[in-house]
């Protein structure tokens, strides 16, 4: 948030930049267009990345509470295991894509901070040739170097924030989507009829942590339609 309040403050620099020596001004503009180049390039390479990264991660979260909802039934099932397994898959896929991303933010912040060093170095000595040729005063030297520093400082802020940034926006992005789907339910045209009840032959009921422990056996009943059928245990 506060590089895109410095960010308001770059044209004036430009304007004080300009009014010592309007040379300086068009090379501090090709130091600020390069690195916002370096900040588009972190983020066209690593937007993919943290895109399909962000996604196996909700993925990955949404099928984990759908599970626990039905904890019970899939481990009466024999699920329980490949249901991790897959699980630990997602993950390790999100992981990977969230690495990738990282290793080139990394490469490309270090870029970037090279560069700024380099520039910051390139207008130092311009201005001191500037100085040696009377054109600048030695006061207007030392400020050039801070002007400079405060002009790339804000796009150097937001590439190194990138990460972040990102995040942000594709949760936003997700929640947009969110609002915007309009869930209708589907109606069901198929035409049941209730009026002939319920027949049940041969019914077996396992514990839901223990499938070897049979609770009932051999259980079969009728229930006509409208009618409720209740089984009490001890507890």
């Amino acid at each position: 948030m506060f590089a895109l309040f410095d960010l308001l403050w770059v044209p004036i620099y430009f304007v004080v930049l300009a009014l010592f020596y309007w040379k300086l001004a068009v090379f501090a503009l090709v130091i600020v267009s390069i690195s916002f180049m370096i900040s588009y390039a972190n983020h066209y390479f690593v937007h993919d990345d943290y895109e399909k990264g962000h996604e196996l991660t909700f993925k990955a979260n949404d099928e984990l509470l759908s599970q626990l909802r039905s904890i019970e039934v899939i481990r009466s099932m024999g699920m329980y295991s490949g249901a991790l397994d897959r699980w630990f898959d997602r993950q390790a896929a999100s992981s990977t894509a969230h690495f990738r991303a990282n290793e080139q933010l990394s490469i490309w912040y270090s870029l970037s901070k090279n560069f700024r060093y380099v520039s910051m170095t390139l207008m130092m000595a311009a201005s001191t040739y500037l100085v040696i040729e009377n054109e600048l005063t030695i006061g207007m030297m030392v400020a050039t170097g801070l002007l400079l520093g405060r002009v790339i400082m804000p796009i150097d802020m937001l590439g190194s924030n990138l990460k972040h940034i990102m995040h942000m926006k594709h949760g936003m992005d997700k929640v947009k989507q969110l609002m915007s789907e309009r869930r209708v339910p589907a109606k069901n045209k198929s035409i049941i009829d209730n009026s002939l009840g319920l027949s049940v032959d041969h019914l077996l009921v396992v514990a839901p942590d223990n499938v070897d422990k049979i609770l009932l056996s051999d259980i079969s009943f009728s229930m006509p339609a409208a009618s409720c059928l209740v089984v009490l245990g001890a507890n």
